[in-house]
C-alpha cells in the first residue's frame, strides 16, 4: 500500500491529519483549506498526506 505525502515550507514541521474532505492535488486551491496551509507553511515544513482510500493513496492493501 502507498500513502500519498507532500511537504511545504521550512522549519518544525506539523502534521495536518488526513481526512475524507481532503486530496494532495487540490487542497492548496481549496477556500476551507488554502489559507489554512499557506498560513502553516510561512513558518514551517507543513506534511500532509492523503488517507488510505482517499485522494492519491491507495485504496486496497496489495498482499
Amino acid at each position: 500500500m502507498r500513502i500519498a505525502f507532500a511537504t511545504m515550507g521550512r522549519g518544525d514541521p506539523p502534521v495536518k491529519v488526513g481526512n475524507w474532505l481532503s486530496h494532495l492535488e487540490f487542497d492548496l486551491g481549496s477556500p476551507v483549506w488554502g489559507h489554512m496551509l499557506e498560513a502553516l507553511s510561512s513558518r514551517h515544513m507543513l506534511l500532509r498526506y492523503d488517507q488510505r482510500g482517499t485522494g492519491l493513496s491507495d485504496r486496497e492493501v496489495r498482499s
